[in-house]
């Protein structure tokens, strides 16, 4: 129902509850509930127009913006509806399925759960429209049409439900323990620029140091936690507000209000304090095995971009993942550093002289500014 009430948005433009209700042909009281989940999400907006309070689409939100271009391009293929593709989660489930490589039946069974004819089902509007391609033959696979207009577009919008669905009940349990305060979900797995080795970055906040160690309990090779007791986390947002910024611009998941209150603090920060931290930790490079070199530099090159685009007021979930890609195209190649691949000297090079230049643009805006 909430895609369904954003494409009426979409399409039909602001709209009041009561009158996203009647489109909807539900309740006031649920068009209202729905309306609220929506404005969490940060789908949509709440604005004040008189006495009228109007509900829009929010075309700041990534996904808002990949749905919107996604319902134009579906008006290509009546009389298919861009719910059609999306609704019900069987279909994004099943397509999800063939992102990588192609499946036969008993592997598209296995894989999601769903019987033969749920899965004819869901595949319907995808064969029809040319989405996907069927072999010929007795045993048939199923492959995604990589020349389709309308294969980008649906995997970008399956991918913001279904690319964390194997981590999904562990994030669930991680936020209904009592020993955490808040958790949310952040970094690239939000604006859609993931590859095969993404890994899915969560702030954890426990409730007393003695609880940090909960890391342990909830692994997983593709979650990366951040944990920090409650006076950790008021220590850091304290040295690196920036990283406060890209919490916010992610899911949070429990915790809004201590999350938000973590915004009041006092955030006269020694920028550098963090400069000299990495430039030093960039000299001790070489001391270090490759896998951790990996890490290490990762969490460099994340530093000075956040670091550069708060500096600059420009800093969004968004824009830091865009930039982060843009201006080191060698970051998604650490990854497979990580997993045990072999670094070359010169992306090495590479990546600390990009940094350092960084880190000296921040150092001489700052010094402008006293």
């Amino acid at each position: 129902m909430r895609l369904r009430a954003l494409s009426h948005l979409l399409l039909s433009g602001s709209q009041s509850v009561g009158e996203l209700a009647r489109l909807l042909h539900i309740s006031n009281t649920y068009a209202s509930q729905l309306t609220s989940t929506l404005v969490h999400e940060g789908f949509v907006v709440k604005e004040r127009t008189g006495k009228r309070v109007v509900v829009s689409p929010n075309m700041e939100s990534p996904f808002v913006q990949n749905f919107s271009r996604f319902v134009v391009i579906v008006g290509a293929y009546p009389p298919h509806t861009p719910l059609d593709f999306l609704e019900p989660q069987s279909r994004r489930k099943v397509i999800w399925q063939l992102k990588d490589r192609k499946k036969n039946m008993d592997e598209l069974r296995r894989d999601t759960g769903y019987s033969r004819t749920a899965i004819y089902d869901a595949l319907k509007p995808f064969l029809r429209t040319g989405v996907v391609s069927v072999s010929s033959g007795k045993r048939k696979v199923y492959s995604i049409n990589k020349a389709s207009p309308l294969k980008e577009p649906i995997l970008q919008l399956v991918e913001f439900f279904e690319s964390d669905i194997d981590l999904r009940p562990l994030l669930e349990r991680i936020s209904s323990d009592d020993r955490v305060i808040a958790v949310s979900v952040f970094g690239s797995q939000i604006v859609g620029r993931r590859d095969r080795l993404s890994d899915v970055d969560a702030l954890v906040v426990v409730s007393s140091p003695e609880h940090r160690g909960i890391a342990r309990e909830y692994t997983h090779p593709r979650l990366e936690l951040s944990v920090y007791s409650r006076k950790g986390v008021v220590q850091l947002v304290r040295r690196e507000p920036w990283f406060l910024r890209l919490v916010f611009d992610g899911r949070i998941l429990k915790g809004r209000d201590f999350l938000q209150s973590l915004e009041r603090l006092p955030t006269a920060t020694d920028f550098g304090e963090t400069i000299v931290e990495t430039r030093r930790i960039l000299d001790g490079l070489d001391e270090l095995p490759d896998r951790e070199k990996a890490k290490v530099i990762m969490y460099c090159i994340r530093t000075a971009v956040a670091m550069r685009l708060f500096t600059d007021e420009r800093l969004s979930q968004e824009r830091f993942v865009d930039e982060l890609y843009r201006r080191y195209p060698e970051f998604s190649r650490y990854r497979e550093y990580e997993e045990g691949g072999e670094m070359g000297a010169s992306t090495i090079r590479e990546s600390r002289t990009k940094i350092l230049k960084d880190l000296e643009y921040v150092e001489k805006k700052k010094e402008k500014e006293r």
